[in-house]
């Protein structure tokens, strides 16, 4: 009963001082699922949605996949990191903001950054588009707007839950959908739209990633700050990992994230 109360007290003390979602990237540039980017470009900026510790970070990847590194990574402020490099005319690149394993992107209070995979590929050396490439994805472009209102319409069992009317919705935005270049961009804009159902369990894969469309992410209602006073030979074993002891043996363990 001792541990319960401890529990307990743990919760009220800290209802107050809850701790905020952490940071997510908003921007990229190139961004995930961009093709025929221009090779000429010089640097991937990197964008998030709230201030960061701009001493650490964890760009994750390798081999001939990954952009090669020209010259002194950089931050805009505390939201964006500029990474120089020097792209390859007709190559796919492939890379992460942190990953499970790495993960020093972080926010001023020490809270990892939602992982980001980037893979994007390049264009011609000359840079110039092929009008029947750009014709190809207008005609696949309306497709899958078609497909997207079918499945809306036929197989979504919340369809109705928040009143949107996803015919008028998908006709006033039909002709944006149409003109995206990329099944990348097609699938960003698609999920800008699709967010208005607040539904975690929508989202839309592309290019191999899952893109999801409504973000709500859990507020811990947890004192970090408090739990070392709390629980005994409290210490923290991993990133991620923490444990304690009583003096009657019983343990504690601690799981910030899966």
């Amino acid at each position: 009963m001792r541990h319960l109360a401890c529990a307990m007290i743990s919760l009220v003390l800290s209802a107050g001082v809850a701790l905020a979602a952490p940071p997510r990237v908003v921007l990229a540039t190139p961004d995930n699922g961009d093709v025929n980017v221009d090779p000429a470009l010089t640097e991937i900026r990197v964008t998030f949605d709230q201030p960061m510790d701009t001493r650490g970070r964890s760009i994750v990847g390798g081999g001939d996949s990954f952009p090669e590194i020209a010259g002194h990574i950089r931050w805009i402020g505390r939201t964006t990191i500029v990474i120089p490099v020097t792209l390859k005319p007709d190559h796919e690149y492939w890379l992460s903001i942190n990953n499970q394993q790495y993960r020093n992107f972080a926010n001023a209070r020490g809270e990892s950054a939602v992982p980001y995979p980037i893979r994007f590929s390049t264009g011609s050396a000359d840079g110039a588009d092929d009008p029947a490439a750009t014709n190809d994805q207008q005609a696949l472009n309306a497709a899958a707007v078609d497909r997207l209102r079918e499945a809306l319409e036929s197989s979504y069992s919340y369809r109705d839950r928040t009143g949107v009317d996803w015919g008028e919705l998908l006709d006033d935005k039909r002709e944006a959908l149409e003109r995206v270049r990329t099944p990348g961009a097609f699938a960003r804009l698609a999920a800008t739209l699709l967010a208005k159902a607040e539904d975690k369990h929508l989202w839309l894969e592309a290019c191999g990633s899952r893109l999801p469309t409504f973000q709500s992410p859990p507020v811990a209602n947890v004192n970090p700050l408090l739990l070392p006073m709390l629980v005994p030979e409290y210490e923290w074993i991993s990133p991620v990992v923490a444990t304690g002891r009583w003096t009657d043996n019983i343990g504690y363990v601690q799981i910030d994230s899966w």
